[in-house]
Formats: C-alpha cells, sequence, structure tokens
C-alpha cells in the first residue's frame, strides 16, 4: 500500500493532535512540517524524526515541495484562504480546520479556483454526527420550519471541569445539583439577584436568560409604539441596536468619542437642533416620530458621561435612559467624592454575565431597576406572563427570560469574588499601560476622569499615519506571533441591516473603529504572557 505524505501548515497543539490520531495509520506519514516558529520547527523534528530538508521556515516551501502529498492547515483563522489557494494552484490536496475560511465571498472564491483532480475538506467532524444528521433530516420534512439559528452543547461534567473562576467554592451549586432543581426559581436566583442589587447599591434587579433578552425587555417596558425612535451609538455589540428593532422600533445612530463612548455632547447638540416637543414628548424633525429613549452603552469597563445636564435635559424631554452596562459591572462614577456605580443611574439598566465578562454564570444577564412598577411588570413578562400559573391563563405575550438557578449558583462564587477579579484586571492594565504608552504611535485606551473603570477589555490605539497598516495586517501580525486579538464592533450604521437608518454626525466612528484592536484581557493572563506580547510582538512597532 502507498504512503501518503502528510504535510503540516502551522504547528499549534491543534497539529499536535491531528499526527498523535494519523501516525499509526499503515498508509499515512507525516513528511513535512511549516512554521515560523523555529522553536516549534525543531521539537516537531525531533519528536517524529523528521528531515531537516523538510522543516519549513516558509509556507510556500512546503506547498510546493513535490515529496508531499496531501497539506493539513492548522493556521489562525483568516490565513486558512490564501494558503488553501496556494494549495489549489500547486495541485496539493488539502485539508484545513475549521472553520475553513471567514468570509462568504472567500468560499465562493475556492470554489471558482477548486480544481476537480485534488481532494479538499475542512476538519468539521460532527458534520456527519448523529445529533446533525437528524437535525437535517427534521429540517428537509419541515417538522422545525424556517431555521435561523443552531446551537448546540455536547456532554461534559460541569462539576469536574474548573473552568469558572472560583466555581468550586460555592456549596450552592452542590445543592442546587443535589436537589435536581435547576430551573429558574430558588433560593439562589433570589440570593444572586440580592447580592448583585446589594454590591452596586441599586432599588431592584431581576436575573434574565442573557444581557440581549434584558436589553429587549428594557425597550419593551417603555411601552413602544411601531417606528418609535431610540437613540444608539454606532460603535457597540449589536445587541444593543437588535434590542430596538425586536420591538419594531428604529435606531438613530450617534457618534463616539476618542473612549469609545456615546459622544454625549453631539446628544445633546441633537436633542437641542433636531426635536421638537409635542404633548408631553420629544419628537425627531427629520422623521417626525417620538424619540422614547437613549441606550448609553458603557464600553470597555469605561461610563459614558451621564452627568446631571444630560440626565436633566433627558427627564425634561421625557426621554428614559436605559444603560447598556454588559462591561462596567463594579465600575463606578466618581461624584463628589462618593461612588454611583454603573447600572444605577438610567431609568432601566442591562448587566451581562456571559462567559467573557467581569464575573460570568456561563451566560445570563440582570435588570436592573429604579421604579418596583417596572420590576414587577418585568418579572411577569419574564415568566411568559402568567396570570394564573395553575391553569395557565395569559392575558399578554411574554417570554421565557427567567435566569436558571444553577446560572444563579454560579454566579453566587462568582460576586464574592469581584473585587479580586477587578484588582487583577486593574494590575493587567497598568502593565500594559507603562510598557506600551513609552512607544511612540501607541496607546493603550484608559478610563475617563470622571469614572473608575473595571478595566474589562485593554483597547490598543495604532496611528495609522505612522505605521501605515491595515487592521487586517495588524491583526495578522499578532497572530503569526502566536497571540490572538481582535477589532473593536464594526460601525453599526454601515451594517447591511442598518444601513437605512437615520445617522447624525458619525465623523469619529469610522476613524476610531480603523485604529484600534483588542488585546488578550482575560483574568488568568500573567505577567509572562503579558511581555510575550509586548515584548515579541509590540517592539516590533518600534522598527
Amino acid at each position: 500500500m502507498k504512503k501518503i505524505n502528510w504535510g503540516l501548515l502551522g504547528l499549534g497543539n491543534i497539529a499536535e493532535s491531528f499526527v498523535e490520531g494519523f501516525k499509526n495509520v499503515e498508509n499515512a506519514k507525516l513528511k513535512g512540517v511549516a512554521s515560523k516558529n523555529n522553536d516549534k520547527l525543531d521539537k516537531f523534528k525531533k519528536r517524529f524524526n523528521l528531515d531537516k530538508k523538510y522543516c519549513f521556515s516558509n509556507y510556500n516551501d512546503l506547498i510546493e515541495c513535490s515529496d508531499i502529498d496531501i497539506i493539513y492547515i492548522s493556521l489562525p483563522h483568516s490565513m486558512h484562504y490564501e494558503n488553501i489557494l496556494k494549495c489549489f494552484k500547486s495541485n496539493k490536496n488539502v485539508i484545513t480546520e475549521k472553520p475553513a475560511v471567514i468570509s462568504l465571498g472567500e468560499i465562493k472564491n475556492l470554489k471558482n479556483n477548486f480544481n476537480n483532480k485534488i481532494f479538499f475538506a475542512e476538519a468539521f467532524m460532527y458534520r456527519y454526527h448523529p445529533q446533525i444528521t437528524k437535525v437535517i433530516e427534521l429540517i428537509k420534512k419541515n417538522y422545525i420550519g424556517n431555521l435561523t439559528e443552531m446551537e448546540s452543547y455536547y456532554g461534559i461534567n460541569l462539576m469536574k471541569k474548573k473552568f469558572l473562576f472560583f466555581f468550586t467554592k460555592n456549596k450552592t451549586i452542590d445543592k442546587s445539583v443535589k436537589k435536581k432543581w435547576i430551573s429558574s426559581s430558588g433560593s439562589a436566583s433570589q440570593d444572586f439577584e440580592n447580592k448583585v442589587k446589594k454590591y452596586i447599591k441599586a432599588n431592584y434587579a431581576l436575573g434574565i436568560i442573557n444581557c440581549t433578552s434584558a436589553l429587549q425587555l428594557s425597550v419593551k417596558l417603555l411601552n413602544p409604539n411601531a417606528n418609535d425612535e431610540i437613540i444608539v451609538p454606532s460603535i457597540t455589540f449589536v445587541a444593543s441596536v437588535n434590542a430596538i428593532v425586536y420591538n419594531n422600533c428604529k435606531p438613530i445612530f450617534l457618534d463616539c468619542n476618542e473612549n469609545l463612548l456615546l459622544d454625549i455632547d453631539k446628544t445633546l447638540k441633537f436633542l437641542n437642533t433636531q426635536t421638537f416637543q409635542y404633548n408631553g414628548h420629544c419628537y425627531n424633525k427629520k422623521t417626525k416620530r417620538k424619540i422614547l429613549a437613549v441606550i448609553a452603552v458603557h464600553t470597555f469597563g469605561n461610563l459614558v458621561r451621564l452627568d446631571k445636564k444630560f440626565t436633566n435635559i433627558c427627564k425634561k424631554k421625557n426621554i428614559k435612559i436605559i444603560e447598556d452596562a454588559a462591561e462596567s459591572l463594579g465600575s463606578f462614577y466618581k461624584i463628589n467624592g462618593k461612588k454611583r456605580h454603573a447600572a444605577t443611574v438610567g431609568d432601566i439598566n442591562c448587566l451581562s454575565f456571559n462567559a467573557n465578562k467581569i464575573i460570568t454564570t456561563g451566560g445570563g444577564g440582570m435588570i436592573i431597576f429604579k421604579d418596583k412598577k417596572d420590576y414587577i411588570k418585568a418579572s411577569y413578562l419574564s415568566s411568559q406572563a402568567k396570570d394564573d400559573p395553575t391553569f395557565f391563563i395569559h392575558n399578554e405575550v411574554g417570554y421565557n427570560f427567567r435566569l436558571s438557578r444553577l446560572h444563579s449558583s454560579v454566579g453566587l462564587a462568582q460576586i464574592s469574588e469581584i473585587n479580586k477579579i477587578i484588582k487583577k484586571k486593574k494590575k493587567i492594565h497598568n502593565f500594559y499601560k507603562d510598557k506600551i504608552n513609552k512607544i511612540k504611535g501607541l496607546k493603550i485606551l484608559e478610563q475617563p476622569d470622571y469614572c473608575n473603570s473595571n478595566y474589562w477589555l485593554n483597547i490598543l490605539f495604532i496611528d495609522k499615519k505612522k505605521y501605515k497598516l491595515s487592521k487586517n495586517q495588524i491583526i495578522k501580525k499578532f497572530e503569526n506571533e502566536g497571540i490572538e486579538t481582535r477589532s473593536v464592533w464594526f460601525p453599526n450604521h454601515l451594517q447591511k441591516p442598518f444601513k437605512n437608518f437615520q445617522k447624525y454626525e458619525l465623523d469619529n466612528s469610522k476613524k476610531i473603529y480603523e485604529k484600534c484592536i483588542c488585546l488578550p484581557s482575560s483574568f488568568d493572563l500573567n505577567k509572562k504572557k503579558q511581555l510575550k506580547i509586548i515584548n515579541s510582538l509590540i517592539n516590533k512597532f518600534k522598527k
């Protein structure tokens, strides 16, 4: 039987696993490898007894090597497309890690350049998993209807996995599991709401399945009419905008400032010059529609400047303030020497406990209220609007939005450690700031002088005139060093679903987007990892 000579493009952890999987297959042989990391090259050479002439520091050399039959690509996602295309042009069989590409345009172009004489596959085993097969069958038989999104989970013992910080410290988790009651009611849910409420000094708190649902319900509580308008910054995660659209309202996109926060001065200018009052409500001069609210999105731990001047004008114009505080639990305003926590200034406010937030429940969110009536109404709507739970009587359309008891139990473990987490986050931020701000043309986003940040995420500003690199080039630069970064959110006013909605003086949003990226900021990021980021990569910008 003919031996098939394999080549590995990229030598990350997944590449090692791949080799372990096929090294004992009778007709498979690891022949060549390519990596820009010389240490990894040497390691693979020794471990798998490879000939030095088949260990390449240039990807193209491996692709063009005539002794290689098939190439396995385990590079960062953004590098898949260009190297798959090179394999096609060299008539090389190829298997790539998932996802094969990162855009529809890329896969279409690969299809157009595909040579039927070669083999091409994405390493995605679940395509033929019985669960997936069953779902496809149900879709074809029209049992499900118009499927727009799918999410699946595979078996994992949470009690044995310590992947959540401080997960095992909370006895409530064990209690919830042992009682076999992990649904959306019980003492754990109330205890978690009370703990958060006490921590931020709020009046009322309600656990919700996620922050997107919390935002959707918050807008619903304002009793919107179809086509009512809500002001929202263009630079924000799409959930802030979706919550408006879910309620048949329309966003008005406003600009951000240099801190990537809603520009309050421009917002005031809009309210003072582009609106009029009628019958106790504020209306848009251009569209003649009622302006219902402003969603103030606190980004990366920093807070929108919700000062007295702004809140008073909103109150005068009967415009509600919703704080999207998904990223800012633990951040606070400094007002006359006193703390005022995020999510306590607006009329209705939302928190997130998604996996990457300052504390996590593995998913989940919370709505914070000033008014008891809003709290009661939200509790009612989030539990399917049950007027008579015994006989299942419903007089309104409700939602299944309540946070589960198990998620709340995890939250209780997390909230008890929040000050420790913020302290560590601040330490990470200060280390970045100290090193990076000394490099000409680079700067770390800092907190405004009116607030204290929880330092959830660190943003790197890059002087585009000095370095003349596209955002994609910068991210690839990081990827080549084994460092994962990402862009900040693409401005929503330029996104396809929202292009036709009103925009107002958005001079800054696109410029800001182009010059900043998110740096690794995880709680478990130690000094050694930070030094790698700074020394092996940021120093390249000095050259």
